[in-house]
């Protein structure tokens, strides 16, 4: 995996970055879960009041990014509910990859899926989805951010942020408006369980909203949803962390988004002629699309060329090793833009493979997840 991907697991663990030595501490359960409460929200009550006295096995799914709090974690969830609790060590790449068949597999009838938000057509009466908020006061960075804006003239903004800190954005929205700054807030579609949300698959409907701003904030740490977002959206970009609280415009933002679409229609390009495809449709809930994986399968055989259907848990480049010139990846978009060099054959996203059927290399389009396509398994 690249370091874009692995960044999209541990993002919402900031702690991590700040070098305490507690945090470190794998084998020291009681220092790694106080520190962990320093920074966030955890809703105890909640998941205690959700497991019933009758589950005796309940599941826990957290991503990478909490793994050094793994032994503490499913402690205090034991203590708290008194069923025994068996975590889920494979990697958890985000709400939409939620182990639930699995899970009931083991004699589980219910899992906890930490640290990630709903992703609202996940409905299930036996997951409970466990949103972690970063605790802080957003004014200082926010007011920071409005100065810059202001320097640069910009007067109009999106506002945007990662699950973890989107509690914040009203009190961000106040301050910026405060300070002269017109603030446009997108919907998103219903995968988003928050307003102004920014998924790394889905930018939280900046396309909506484009041409009334003349700028983007967002609110979140790292580099992951921000590169995700320059690469759909042309104007300034404001990074606001609010874990190290940086305030700065995304560097070379215009630069990067040239050489992505410039390495993308390369790998489209070299596709043209080729003659064999693998379309890889995923079993997470999340990232499943079914249908649009058919109909590629269809669309490739309708012009004279083979087509094979992968069922996939985890698109890794180890897995792809078949007779086949190319892949399609289906499921979610980052697995193919961020990890190009990391596969031995192309692996395209659905918009490229249009590209390459129609022959057209005209207008580029960034693959997303989107509400309307996914082919819900959890319901």
């Amino acid at each position: 995996m690249s370091k874009e991907t692995i960044a999209a697991s541990t993002t919402w663990s900031p702690l991590l970055s700040q070098k305490d030595p507690d945090l470190l501490a794998y084998g020291c359960t009681r220092q790694s879960i106080t520190a962990l409460e320093n920074g966030y929200e955890i809703p105890w009550k909640m998941i205690a009041d959700w497991v019933g006295p009758d589950d005796h096995l309940v599941g826990l799914e957290i991503p990478e990014g909490l793994r050094p709090y793994a032994s503490g974690l499913v402690e205090r969830i034991r203590r708290l509910t008194g069923s025994e609790v068996i975590l889920f060590g494979e990697p958890c790449f985000g709400a939409c990859d939620v182990s639930l068949p699995r899970c009931e597999e083991l004699g589980a009838i219910k899992i906890i899926h930490m640290g990630n938000a709903c992703m609202r057509p996940i409905v299930s009466d036996n997951v409970l989805f466990v949103d972690l908020r970063w605790r802080c006061c957003v004014d200082k960075p926010v007011r920071q951010a409005a100065a810059l804006l202001h320097e640069r003239r910009i007067c109009s903004v999106g506002l945007l942020a990662s699950s973890q800190f989107a509690h914040h954005i009203e009190r961000a929205a106040e301050i910026l408006v405060d300070a002269g700054i017109r603030v446009v807030q997108a919907h998103g579609d219903d995968r988003l369980a928050y307003r102004g949300q920014v998924l790394g698959c889905n930018c939280g409907g900046i396309e909506e909203i484009a041409r009334q701003v003349e700028g983007c904030v967002c609110l979140t740490f790292g580099s992951f949803h921000t590169r995700g977002l320059a690469r759909i959206f042309t104007k300034p970009i404001m990074h606001v962390d609010l874990i190290d609280e940086k305030v700065e415009f995304l560097p070379d933002a215009e630069s990067h988004r040239r050489e992505f679409i410039r390495e993308r229609m390369e790998l489209v390009t070299k596709c043209l002629d080729f003659t064999r495809f693998g379309i890889i449709v995923a079993r997470k809930p999340g990232q499943k699309r079914l249908s649009v994986a058919l109909d590629i399968a269809a669309r490739i055989r309708q012009a004279g060329k083979e087509a094979m259907l992968l069922a996939m848990d985890n698109v890794f480049p180890m897995y792809l090793q078949h007779d086949l010139e190319a892949y399609v990846s289906t499921a979610c978009p980052r697995i193919a833009l961020d990890n190009a060099d990391s596969y031995s054959r192309p692996l395209l996203t659905p918009p490229e493979i249009t590209m390459v059927l129609n022959r057209d290399l005209g207008d580029y389009h960034v693959d997303r997840l989107n509400y309307a396509e996914n082919d819900w398994g959890v319901q």
